[in-house]
């Protein structure tokens, strides 16, 4: 064989970690909505909730690997 011949094996390789903490519903979800006096600013003026509903602090963990496997060829054959 003549010419220019040209191979190539490679690896990419990444790793991440994240950890992520939400407080979306750590406020809570308060519904007044005037079941007891009959009218909605009253219950909230008296202090009368309907429905509430208090969440905490939540933990999201990611840990995550991508690969990927690269090969190359390039070249000319010439046979004489």
């Amino acid at each position: 064989m003549r010419g220019d011949h040209q191979f190539g094996v490679g690896v990419n390789t990444q790793f991440w970690r994240g950890h992520y903490t939400s407080t979306s519903r750590a406020n809570g979800s308060w519904i007044i909505n005037g079941s007891a006096t009959g009218l909605a600013l009253a219950d909230l003026l008296v202090g009368r909730v309907t429905t509430l509903e208090h969440g905490g602090k939540n933990l999201l963990l990611i840990n995550n690997w991508y690969w990927v496997r690269m090969r190359r060829t390039r070249g000319a054959c010439r046979t004489v």
